[in-house]
């Protein structure tokens, strides 16, 4: 059984849709007060954040694939269909020649997928191929634009009318924030991977204060050898010096012994 730290719920505050945008705000701040866990933090009152969201809808593709689209001939009025790829994103289904050219060509045709358009299926008794549908969009303020859209198979078709009732779902539930495509600023604390060697410790970061040396006094040391030589040096108190002091006292030689002849007393011993 493995045990991990334990949480209290001290304070909370709701936020919503509403509350999303480039300023900071304020938010007022709910306390928690239960007898279980009485809580002495000195929350209070209310904190100032700035809400940023990004919906999915905006920043990848919902759907995405060829589609055969309807264009009409200026000049006799005749109708052709383009095989295009095409990719539902960011509020609109965005057409190109071919797949590679979406890395880095802007796309020739863009249809508007907002929250005014209308998805619907075509009357195959006015258009005779199959796995047609309609999207129609406001564009240029109150002028709406049908655009018609053909699958290449019944898979696709219900791939594409589930992906785009689902980008109008979308829309409807995140509101104003679908409108535009916030920016948020990426976080400037640069963070170390788990993986990172780290070649210093906070003692080698730590600057050390080194006290300033004092000067010791000096002493005269006298060293006498075994052969009575003796010697006299000016030295400084330190560890070599000690230990040529007990090396001296060591190589000492012992005090003779003088043995005296007591004086008779009058008492011979036999």
């Amino acid at each position: 059984m493995i045990v991990g730290p334990k949480y209290d719920m001290i304070a909370h505050a709701q936020l919503t849709t509403s509350d999303v945008g480039d300023s900071v705000n304020t938010f007022d701040l709910s306390l928690e007060h239960t007898q279980e866990n009485p809580s002495e933090l000195p929350l209070f009152g209310n904190f100032c954040c700035r809400l940023a969201a990004q919906p999915y809808c905006l920043i990848e593709d919902t759907c995405s694939g060829f589609l055969y689209i309807e264009k009409v001939d200026d000049e006799d009025a005749s109708i052709h269909w383009v095989r295009q790829w095409c990719v539902l994103k960011n509020l609109s289904i965005s057409c190109w020649d071919c797949a590679e050219d979406e890395d880095w060509r802007v796309p020739p045709l863009s249809i508007p997928v907002t929250k005014e358009s209308q998805i619907s299926d075509a009357d195959p008794s006015v258009i005779q191929r199959p796995f047609t549908f309609h999207v129609s969009s406001c564009e240029y303020g109150t002028i709406r634009k049908q655009y018609t859209l053909a699958a290449e198979n019944k898979d696709d078709l219900q791939k594409w009318w589930d992906g785009l009732q689902q980008h109008l779902l979308d829309q409807v539930v995140w509101k104003d924030v679908c409108d535009t495509l916030m920016k948020i600023k990426p976080s400037n604390q640069k963070r170390l991977s788990l993986g990172r060697k780290v070649t210093s410790t906070l003692y080698d970061d730590t600057p050390a204060v080194i006290p300033q040396k004092q000067k010791c006094r000096t002493a005269s040391i006298r060293l006498e050898s075994s052969n009575g030589a003796s010697t006299t040096s000016n030295s400084e108190f330190s560890p070599l010096t000690m230990m040529l002091k007990k090396y001296a006292a060591d190589e000492e030689p012992d005090a003779p012994v003088t043995r005296q002849r007591s004086r008779d007393s009058g008492i011979s011993s036999s």
